[in-house]
């Protein structure tokens, strides 16, 4: 089963963030977000779940739902700093799909069965009042 949170924390240092949390839950989601300004710049926020379908009939699949969010700070009152913090935040999260969609293509890679014909994101924002960003929505479909 793929873990986005231990997967994002291998790759850290490839990333273009500052920080990486783990959510699990929504309840904890709002506990994080509560301390998210004491954060810097970019930060990604991986949502800890096991959500998800089997497929018993066809090759015994799991098809794990998977998300991360990503947040980018921008100056109170500035639109034009929070519409670079949406650009900003939209550049990384592609960034991180993109060394994803890479360790994908080497079967001994935890992040192979990423599917990449559908990856849903949602705008979010503004967060704490200064942060702004996209939730990025997968499946991984891996045997089990």
């Amino acid at each position: 089963m793929f873990n986005t949170f231990e997967y994002l924390d291998s790759v850290k240092a490839d990333l273009p963030v500052n920080e990486i949390l783990k959510a699990s839950g929504i309840t904890r989601m709002e506990e994080m977000l509560q301390s998210i300004r004491n954060l810097k710049e970019n930060v990604i926020v991986a949502r800890d779940s096991a959500d998800g379908h089997l497929n018993l009939k066809d090759r015994r699949l799991d098809h794990g739902y998977n998300m991360f969010y990503v947040f980018s700070r921008a100056k109170v009152n500035d639109q034009h700093s929070v519409l670079q913090a949406k650009r900003n935040s939209m550049a990384n999260g592609i960034k991180v799909l993109e060394r994803i969609k890479r360790d994908s293509e080497d079967f001994t890679q935890t992040a192979y069965g990423v599917n990449f014909s559908r990856i849903d994101y949602n705008e979010l924002g503004p967060i704490a009042g200064t942060f702004y960003g996209y939730s990025f929505g997968f499946l991984v479909e891996q045997g089990f």
